[in-house]
């Protein structure tokens, strides 16, 4: 079952899955769930953003890596803004012929390519990385080791394409796991450096940010808002409308009707969690004027309801209610 794959930078880019894109408890570099790349065009991307156009700026893509297979001959992307006509190109990180590298181009057609031989260990992290700093030094690495470096004075072309992660839009993807994915504005690193050592807490120049980890029954999409208190929900463009009302007194139930751009929704699956501990008391699916009813039982105190699209599981909103 899919869960979780959002955005946890302040720019909250929707995410959709490519193909059999999944996370799943079976490798992590931090946390407890990594995105699985194993299967076929396993992927997922984010639109284009004026985040990814970084211009003749600094930038630093980067992510955890878990090979289970790899050949010399093997196409393997694991960032990248390219397209399939060769004429809509930005950059494009990954393994290419045996050969870890970075490509950029100026007009989305002509290429510049930093990198060097690399043979990666299978069945473990490796954390790769590559950034050009205010000196226009573009860096590729392979666990905080420098394997390549070249000075690129380039304005990066901005394309239109889709960002990617796992694979590229021609469904050349890594064989493995990726974890801790980062895209940022700024140069991180600059030359050799240890290996993070914990999970990427967002800054001001970081664009995008995926952990792979997240609640039971969450998707890839959009990070859930800030739970706020009811009613007083700021609602973001096309999303749902969550408004409820406090458990009553005596059999615990949390009701209320749920509504997308003003509608109410029958279908939806509202689920109800404990606040202070995150645990799940129940679910129902809205009927067809959009209300629910789900009994809570007696032992919590405040309540978090989440309403999710069922076909993806996307968590399209919460809603703090506080006990009557």
């Amino acid at each position: 079952m899919a869960q979780g794959i959002t955005d946890s930078s302040a720019s909250d880019h929707q995410l959709t899955a490519n193909g059999a894109a999944f996370i799943d408890t079976a490798q992590a570099k931090f946390g407890n769930r990594s995105l699985n790349v194993i299967g076929s065009g396993a992927s997922v991307k984010t639109a284009s953003s004026p985040d990814f156009n970084f211009g003749a700026g600094q930038f630093t893509f980067e992510a955890w890596v878990y090979w289970t297979a790899h050949t010399g001959t093997a196409i393997e992307a694991f960032q990248s803004q390219w397209g399939t006509s060769g004429t809509t190109n930005s950059w494009w990180l990954g393994m290419l012929s045996g050969t870890l590298e970075l490509n950029v181009t100026p007009d989305g057609s002509t290429m510049t390519t930093v990198g060097a031989a690399y043979t990666p260990t299978l069945n473990t992290w490796t954390h790769i990385a590559a950034d050009r700093d205010a000196s226009n030094v573009v860096r590729v690495y392979a666990n905080g080791v420098v394997i390549a470096s070249s000075t690129v004075a380039m304005t990066l072309y901005a394309s239109a394409e889709s960002v990617y992660a796992g694979s590229d839009v021609s469904g050349y993807k890594l064989t493995g796991y990726m974890d801790e994915l980062r895209v940022s504005n700024t140069a991180r690193y600059g030359g050799a450096f240890t290996p993070p050592t914990s999970a990427f807490s967002p800054d001001a120049s970081t664009v995008l940010l995926v952990h792979f980890d997240a609640l039971n029954g969450a998707a890839v999409g959009r990070k859930v808002p800030a739970l706020q208190p009811a009613f007083a929900l700021t609602v973001p463009p096309a999303a749902v409308l969550q408004l409820g009302k406090a458990p009553t007194p005596g059999p615990h139930t949390v009701s209320g009707t749920v509504q997308v751009n003003g509608v109410p929704t029958a279908g939806l699956l509202v689920r109800a969690y404990a606040k202070a501990t995150g645990e799940f008391l129940g679910q129902t699916t809205t009927d067809g004027s959009g209300n629910y009813t789900i009994n809570c039982g007696n032992n919590f105190t405040d309540v978090t309801v989440v309403a999710y699209n069922p076909p993806t599981y996307e968590a399209l909103v919460a809603d703090q209610i506080t006990p009557a």
